[in-house]
């Protein structure tokens, strides 16, 4: 029999092991690719991935902000729109090479924040801190430099329902929503690959050029070339999640 003690500081009854990730990860793959069948084939039907598309663009443009800050540049707005467009101002960038990098990771900050949730999943309670940290950066993100109504109602109810989970879903709720957004983030760069082999986009800020087309313009090359190496990377890593998952399948976490 627990003591009180004992029933408070363990989650478990003694005999049950905390549960593995590895499935929820190819739940998650399974749904996500659902999703994209229905986007793709049924368009009639797309409002219900509509979200997943908001998510992607969010940490599309967050990736672009990021990367400016880092070589010096300022962050200056940050806008999400309901057609799934977004656009990431920024100056203060200068160099060719960081205008260059400023809009590679544009295209890799999804799946970059997908690597660091499937590396979140070997443990749960890293994976519930992972989602906590990933709430309170979207937060301080909505406070600095989202601008638009609509982006700061959706990165609203994502920043609750994440806090939520984090701080009171069991640890398969955790696990599932930690391994969706994942596989989703992971994902994303597929789901536009017009954009990444497009020169230009129409956005809700107007006609764009797009992400490859700039690197192209700063480091030579075509940017289809460009948008092969970035669908290259963003490959790696799903590959890296279906490898975590197949891990995570032999060992406890």
């Amino acid at each position: 029999m627990l003591t009180p003690m004992e029933h408070l500081s363990s989650p478990y009854r003694p005999g049950l092991e905390p549960p593995s990730a590895a499935p929820y990860i190819w739940l998650a793959a399974l749904a996500s690719l659902a999703l994209f069948a229905i986007d793709t084939w049924w368009p009639q039907f797309g409002w219900l991935a509509r979200p997943l598309i908001w998510l992607g663009t969010l940490f599309h443009e967050l990736g672009h902000g990021i990367a400016a800050i880092l070589v010096g540049g300022e962050l200056v707005r940050l806008e999400v729109y309901p057609d799934g467009s977004g656009v990431a101002a920024y100056q203060g960038v200068s160099s060719t090479f960081g205008r260059a990098l400023v809009a590679a990771a544009g295209p890799l900050g999804a799946p970059v924040a997908g690597l660091l949730l499937f590396l979140s999943l070997g443990h749960r309670h890293a994976a519930r801190l992972a989602l906590a940290m990933l709430g309170a950066g979207l937060a301080v993100a909505v406070l600095l430099w989202v601008r638009n109504a609509f982006a700061v109602g959706f990165i609203a109810a994502l920043v609750l329902w994440l806090a939520w989970v984090a701080w009171r879903g069991s640890d398969r709720a955790v696990y599932l929503l930690s391994a969706f957004m994942a596989v989703e983030m992971s994902l994303s760069a597929f789901t536009r690959m017009d954009y990444l082999f497009s020169p230009g986009a129409d956005t809700g800020a107007g006609p764009l050029p797009s992400d490859t087309a700039q690197i192209a313009e700063a480091l030579g090359l075509s940017h289809v070339f460009w948008g092969s190496m970035l669908g290259l990377a963003a490959l790696g890593v799903v590959a890296l999640g279906a490898w975590r998952a197949m891990r995570l399948a032999k060992l406890q976490p």
